[in-house]
């Protein structure tokens, strides 16, 4: 070989030695180090995804929860309104039926016992957080020691003039009747009817005097609303009645008296407590302490 041509050969091949030798080399035990590393910012970054589309379910979940009690919250107000507007025009109901107004007093129907549960429950509940999971658990806590809390205080004796219809017997001498109370100066019903246990020293008399069609009832009403976790929002048909969320309406009588009556015989209340001692001494005490509601 021509020995110019070595010495070229030679030249070169030291040449790429030494740029060889001024580049970095990386080991497999680095890349794998990389591929690691690459691997687990991934892992992380799928897992903020996925924490981040839970979090936004569940404000989602706590928008449509929020904007389910704004419709409940106008509804109970439309209704009080509704109300309202009939007690000033001294009459309430459209269409075919007619209806008095309900009375003030809480005590009075249960149509005025519903109105002063919602008014309550709204006074007392209004600023009780219910945003996240943990708030949402608290305010069901609230709502059921209020439930509790009202049964205690909301009660009281009152005479209604009441009509009992479509008595039902039942099994061990019981039977549930349809109570409707009535407004005596109009002699329309308050609201509509609503069905109540009738206590079994009551039934002879409710179903075998054909004298009366009204009566004056004498009892103890007793706020009864009953905590239900199940039920957020008012639903399709409202029943039983909507008090709030996780609260629906319900009422206790305990019966002390039943009289006959007609037009004319006076107040209900005035009526009640002149004869009171008369029904006890008629009626058979009840030892059981059974009421109706």
């Amino acid at each position: 070989m021509n020995r110019g041509v070595v010495i070229l050969l030679g030249a070169a091949i030291g040449l790429a030695g030494v740029r060889a030798a001024g580049q970095p080399t990386i080991s497999p035990r680095e890349l794998k180090a990389e591929n690691e590393r690459l691997v687990q910012e991934m892992r992380e970054a799928r897992a903020l995804i996925e924490r981040l589309q839970g979090e936004l379910s569940l404000l989602q979940n706590e928008r449509r929860g929020l904007l389910a009690r704004v419709r409940d919250a106008e509804q109970v107000l439309n209704a009080l309104r509704l109300e309202l507007e009939a007690g000033e025009s001294g009459g309430a109901g459209t269409g075919l039926a007619v209806r008095a107004p309900a009375p003030q007093d809480a005590l009075a129907s249960p149509a005025s016992l519903l109105r002063e549960l919602r008014n309550r429950y709204f006074e007392t509940m209004r600023d009780v957080p219910d945003t996240t999971t943990a708030e949402s658990a608290e305010y069901k806590q609230q709502v059921a020691l209020w439930c509790r809390l009202t049964e205690r205080e909301l009660r009281g004796r009152r005479t209604w003039l009441v009509e009992l219809d479509d008595l039902i017997p039942l099994r061990g001498g019981r039977a549930v009747a349809r109570l409707s109370v009535i407004d005596e100066a109009s002699g329309l019903p308050i609201a509509e009817a609503v069905d109540v246990e009738v206590p079994r020293r009551f039934i002879d008399r409710v179903e075998n005097d054909p004298r009366y069609e009204r009566w004056l009832l004498t009892t103890v009403v007793i706020a009864a609303p009953r905590y239900n976790a199940d039920r957020a929002t008012r639903g399709v048909f409202e029943y039983p009645p909507f008090v709030g969320p996780y609260a629906d309406f319900d009422f206790e009588l305990d019966w002390i008296s039943l009289r006959g009556w007609r037009e004319g015989q006076g107040e209900p209340a005035e009526a009640a407590e002149a004869t009171d001692d008369e029904d006890r001494t008629q009626e058979t005490p009840d030892e059981s302490g059974e009421g109706g509601g």
